[in-house]
This record gives structure tokens, C-alpha cells and sequence, in this order.
């Protein structure tokens, strides 16, 4: 089987004050078959969304500038067909029930297995 052509690659948005999880996120994420963009926080994500088809978006909670709840609101106005999966060191349910009300479609918690990132991003794509 062979892989698939570039062009047909979907786009992956990481979004992370953490420059060594962006990391990480993008090399899972590429073996999925994803093209990945990293951003380091909300605002340099949503200029990054004008300029990429974007698919999907992994974005930390906690960052500065723009954090990753705002983003999500902001992903939401303007481009509803992408998916959002949030990430955060912090485990608070009353910020995980809070994202999936604003649409997130799924909330990681670090530390996280990188076989946990791909499963919740394929179950995300998936709706």
C-alpha cells in the first residue's frame, strides 16, 4: 500500500506554550497522516487557521496571549467544521465539562499515552 500524496494530507493544528510538546504532538501526529502547523498560543493559532486548511486542532488550555478556551470559542464563530480536541496538565471537571460545551470534541490530560492522542483524535474525527 502505498502512502498517500502530500496534497491529500490533512492539516493538524498543534497549539502549546510548550515548545517540547508541540513536538511530541506533531510526530504522533504525522505518523497518523496528518501535515502539522504548531502555533504557541491562541492568537498565533488563529492567524495560522487563515492560512491552513486546517482539519484538526490540539490546543493546550493554559497559555499566554490567548488561551486555549478562547481559541476554542473563536474556532467555533468561524470555522465549525474543524475538529477540536483540548489538552491541559490540569484535571478540573467543571473546565473539561465546560470545553465540550463550547464544542471541544474531546479534553486530554497530560501526562498522556501517545496511543490516548491518537484513539480520542480518531473517535473526534470520527463525529
Amino acid at each position: 500500500m502505498s502512502a498517500a500524496p502530500v496534497l491529500d494530507m490533512p492539516y493538524c493544528l498543534v497549539v502549546d506554550d510548550e515548545a517540547r510538546l508541540r513536538q511530541i504532538l506533531m510526530h504522533v501526529m504525522r505518523r497518523e497522516g496528518f501535515r502539522c502547523v504548531e502555533a504557541a498560543n491562541g492568537a498565533e493559532a488563529l492567524e495560522l487557521l487563515r492560512e491552513y486548511p486546517v482539519t484538526l486542532v490540539l490546543s493546550d488550555l493554559r497559555m499566554p496571549k490567548m488561551d486555549g478556551m478562547a481559541l476554542l470559542r473563536a474556532v467555533r464563530q468561524r470555522y465549525a467544521d474543524i475538529a477540536v480536541v483540548m489538552v491541559t496538565a490540569v484535571p478540573d471537571v467543571e473546565q473539561a465539562v465546560s470545553c465540550l460545551a463550547n464544542g471541544a470534541m474531546d479534553y486530554l490530560i497530560k501526562p498522556f499515552l501517545l496511543e490516548e492522542v491518537r484513539a480520542r483524535v480518531s473517535q473526534a474525527l470520527d463525529r
